[in-house]
């Protein structure tokens, strides 16, 4: 049986009392309240949700509605970069109980901050943020100063979250389904050394650049020694993740963090079952012989995907090996995965 949720039941008014109404019939004003309480009780994430991401926010001008739709956008390098959604950044000391002392009592203090990643969704208008990118995948580690801003429907900011001595620790790429014309976001992690949130100034943020999706239809993949992969029907959703060290800095309450080992996801890619018996056959052959033969050299493989704007993202992997393969599809529509590892990967948005 499944188990009824506290918020599927209601609760039989008291003698004498009426039911809460429903937010529906709630006027303007109260419903309003009601949001906003729901987002300082920490529901934002699921009144996100509904709005399709929308931040909420009151708009206190007379006559105005009483909440409006906000964006992110992220200040880099001299650049703006607009931002689909913005998630973590929170600050936590933790608290060191010392022995008692004569009195009976433990004296405590707390340690330095440490920050949650800051994670970002983005399209390809990616302005700096691309080069930083750039640099982490080729195992450059820069710390950088970084703003994102929450502004309203008009471009004025309404808040801002500093984000000190950032270091670029993941770069996750979606699923690319070519039966899927909709959208998709690449995902980026930084890690604050320290952070600092502001009121917003009301001044204009960000520029005339726009939210550009990805459209995961329009991925193609070429490897070395077999061309385009002819059939592609999806690669699987994989990550570029960098951990850090913490080191403190003296008697500041700032952490300095320094890159240490880096992680590649492998790529699995399925490829339709079907009457293109090239690409699968030379597929086929390169994992007998690399694999199971121990034999033949690494390849170089290029992912490419379009933008709805028109942008192109090149991911070219360097030191291409194929781990598994198999051998026979489930079905015609399940099609044929193989799974590729990569030594690195480098980065273009043109």
């Amino acid at each position: 049986m499944r188990k009824s949720r506290r918020w599927d039941r209601e609760l039989e008014p008291e003698a004498g009392q009426l039911g809460k109404p429903t937010l529906a019939r709630l006027d303007t004003t109260r419903r309003a309240g009601v949001l906003e309480d729901l987002q300082r009780a920490g529901g934002n994430t699921a009144v996100q949700r509904v709005l399709g991401g929308a931040q909420l926010q009151r708009d206190t001008r007379a006559g105005a509605r009483a909440y409006v739709a906000s964006a992110w956008v992220l200040s880099i390098d001299g650049t703006t970069v607009p931002v689909r959604a913005v998630e973590g950044g929170g600050a936590r000391a933790e608290v060191i109980v010392q022995a008692p002392d004569q009195t009976g009592f433990s004296q405590k203090r707390i340690t330095n901050p440490q920050y949650a990643p800051v994670s970002l969704q983005v399209g390809l208008n990616l302005g700096g943020l691309a080069d930083w990118i750039g640099e982490a995948l080729d195992n450059k580690h820069s710390q950088k100063e970084v703003v994102v801003h929450q502004a309203d429907q008009a471009g004025k900011e309404l808040r801002s979250f500093e984000v000190h001595d950032a270091l670029l620790t993941n770069l996750a790429v979606p699923k690319l389904d070519v039966g899927d014309a909709g959208d998709a976001w690449l995902r980026i992690k930084l890690q604050p050394g320290s952070a600092k949130s502001a009121a917003g100034s009301g001044k204009a943020v960000g520029g005339k650049s726009k939210l550009d999706p990805l459209k995961p239809s329009t991925a193609q993949l070429e490897i070395s020694g077999i061309g385009v992969v002819t059939g592609l029907r999806s690669v699987e959703g994989f990550e570029f993740t960098q951990s850090v060290i913490a080191d403190e800095v003296g008697r500041s309450r700032s952490r300095v963090h320094v890159a240490a080992r880096s992680k590649l996801d492998n790529l699995v890619v399925t490829v339709a079952d079907t009457d293109e018996k090239s690409v699968k056959n030379a597929l086929d052959s390169w994992f007998q012989e690399f694999a199971i033969e121990g034999k033949g050299d690494e390849r170089t493989a290029v992912l490419t995907v379009k933008s709805h704007g028109g942008k192109t993202l090149t991911l070219t992997f360097s030191g291409v090996g194929i781990a598994a393969a198999e051998m026979f599809g489930s079905s015609t529509d399940a099609g044929r995965k193989y799974e590729l590892y990569a030594e690195s990967m480098s980065l273009k948005v043109a």
